[in-house]
């Protein structure tokens, strides 16, 4: 036999992953059965059949080394071990009112009652039922001698099996009884009032249901050995040529009709018949005929040919096989431990259980160390969530990090790139100012001296000066220069954004005294009207300066008149713009207005002057 493989999920959660191997020992065979459940699903992963010898004994010893020998081979599994009905005796007792939360008591002693053996000499199972019929509260009691329970854990039970490490346990002995029950509940639809019959090599197992709960079950001498005997008084040879003509040939109906097979199986049919009328006779008040419950045949014997016909024809009571199931596919002699498999893993709540308490307290121990590995488990899953759902977040804000990293370089490349550009817009503006500020101070020079030549008066008197007031202050002349050569320095301009353009002119009037200062009154009046400068105002003496040459004046009589005028920034040459978008560096280098300023203020002198 090949190895069979062991699931990961078996090894790594073993609460979501059970196998268990059932242990069916017939008369003729011992039926071996594994079962998976995995997740709550329930399938059948091998089937094997074993011939036992017709000496009726299986020796321990024997029976455990052919066990543990075939143990390795199915993996890791757990036990389950079907007691044969003919060994147990099973009755539907009703518990009385006053037994009901203790019922134990009181059902060891009907099974005392019965089988007339001592507590110690027994071994008793009981599950309860549905109240049904005239019974309030049904319990099933099914006990058998003790020692035919030790004989068969002695002769099947793992070894080491006790010890709660060991995954190898035993976790269920129960009857063939149960495993008819359960194993029609995987029908579709599950019958409700049946009768479940397993036809083996010696013995038929008979169990009733009743709504879907079994309420009776025991068995009789009698299967297909007997058929296989009659076969075997018409000159067959040997028994597996009976047995393979059985499978093949209709033996109950003509041509083919043997008559000794005929005989046996109609004895099967009237014993059988007999078990049924006897309890719905014990039953009457529920109004149950015979033909009102259909028989499902299963064992190796319902597989012969034209049977379900033949015993259709001998009376009411309607046999038929078993449906094809909808999660096994178990031949018709495994039906019962594809039953009892169900039962030992979890699937079939409510069946009686001959399993010893030991066994039952190390497997509840067994079951605690997988729930308790199974939360941890999760426990670690959930940590590992959370670690990796903080490591993708981590990760998400490093990416983005990163990505504001670079976004920020780009920035500051740009913003370098910008700069660069910034400062060479600086440097030309800076080179084109100075013109910018000769121009504005050509221009306001030659409308302020227009401005002056609009004049007209009848008065006596001219001009002898015409100055800037930073050249006046300076004390020299105006040079004749070209108007396009920029100035030596920055200082020298006289125009500051924001300020006005003050100009300096000195009359010479011949008069004297009052005439003179009327005709100086006139005049300023006159560069008021003339609405280009903002102040005229005659020039205070302290700022008088003696430019003017002697030869084209009179002495004592040359006036000085002061004349601002209001200058544009266009022709200022402003530079605030482009102080607001130049970087810190190009900022420091250019000069501001307010040093001008106080260039031009430092260049005022003290000294006093009088009038000529």
């Amino acid at each position: 036999m090949a190895r069979i493989r062991v699931s990961i999920l078996q090894r790594i959660v073993p609460l979501a992953c059970h196998r268990v191997l059932v242990i069916d020992p017939g008369r003729r065979q011992l039926k071996l059965l594994l079962a998976e459940s995995r997740l709550g699903r329930f399938r059948i992963i091998h089937r094997q059949a074993i011939s036992v010898p017709d000496d009726d004994a299986l020796d321990p010893d024997e029976m455990r080394q052919h066990m543990a020998l075939l143990a390795p081979e199915l993996g890791v599994h757990q036990t389950a071990i079907v007691l044969p009905q003919h060994k147990a005796i099973t009755q539907t007792i009703d518990v009385p009112h006053n037994y009901i939360q203790a019922p134990r008591d009181y059902l060891v002693a009907e099974a005392r009652k019965l089988s007339g053996l001592s507590e110690e000499e027994l071994a008793v199972a009981f599950t309860p039922l549905q109240p049904w019929g005239t019974l309030s509260h049904p319990y099933v009691l099914s006990f058998c001698k003790r020692k035919e329970l030790d004989l068969l854990i002695d002769q099947f039970a793992p070894e080491n099996s006790e010890n709660p490490d060991e995954s190898n346990q035993l976790v269920e002995i129960t009857t063939t009884a149960q495993g008819l029950i359960a194993a029609s509940r995987t029908l579709t639809p599950a019958p409700l009032n049946a009768v479940l019959v397993d036809l083996g090599a010696k013995e038929t197992t008979v169990v009733i249901l009743l709504d879907g709960q079994g309420v009776f079950a025991t068995s009789f001498e009698g299967g297909t050995d007997n058929f296989t005997r009659a076969l075997l008084q018409t000159g067959r040879t040997t028994a597996e040529e009976a047995e393979s003509l059985q499978r093949s040939t209709d033996l109950f109906h003509a041509p083919n009709t043997v008559e000794p097979l005929v005989e046996a199986v109609t004895k099967w049919h009237r014993e059988l018949s007999r078990c049924i009328t006897e309890w719905l006779d014990d039953n009457h008040d529920l109004r149950i005929v015979p033909g009102d419950l259909p028989v499902y045949l299963a064992g190796g014997g319902a597989a012969q040919r034209g049977l379900i016909d033949y015993l259709n024809a001998l009376g009411p009571i309607r046999f038929q096989c078993w449906p094809s199931p909808t999660t096994a596919e178990p031949a018709d002699n495994f039906w019962v431990a594809s039953g009892v498999a169900r039962v030992a893993l979890g699937k079939e709540p409510g069946s009686l259980s001959f399993l010893p308490k030991n066994y039952h307290q190390q497997h509840a121990k067994r079951t605690l160390w997988e729930v308790v590995q199974a939360v941890v488990l999760v426990l670690v899953l959930c940590v590992a969530l959370l670690l990796a759902l903080g490591t993708w977040q981590h990760s998400k804000a490093l990416a983005h990090k990163r990505q504001l990293i670079a976004q920020t370089t780009s920035a500051l490349e740009s913003a370098r790139v910008v700069g660069e550009l910034m400062q060479q817009l600086g440097a030309g503006y800076a080179a084109l100012r100075p013109i910018m500020v000769r121009r504005g101070q050509t221009i306001t020079t030659l409308q302020s001296w227009t401005a002056v030549n609009q004049v007209r008066t009848n008065n006596d008197y001219w001009m002898v000066l015409f100055a800037d007031n930073l050249s006046y202050l300076e004390g020299t002349a105006a040079q004749q220069t070209p108007t396009n050569q920029p100035p030596l320095a920055a200082a020298q301009s006289y125009l500051n954004p924001g300020r006005n353009a003050e100009f300096v002119t000195e009359v010479c009037i011949p008069q004297q005294g009052e005439p003179a200062r009327r005709i100086l009154s006139q005049f300023v009046f006159s560069l008021k009207a003339l609405g280009v400068f903002s102040k005229v105002d005659e020039l205070p003496t302290e700022r008088k300066r003696e430019i003017v040459d002697p030869r084209v004046m009179i002495s004592n009589q040359v006036y000085g008149v002061s004349m601002e005028m209001p200058i544009p920034l266009s022709l200022a040459g402003d530079d605030s713009e482009l102080r607001r978008y130049s970087p810190p560096g190009l900022i420091r280098k250019l000069p501001t207005s307010a040093s001008l300023e106080e260039r031009a203020d430092a260049l005022t002198p003290t000294a006093t002057s009088t009038n000529r």
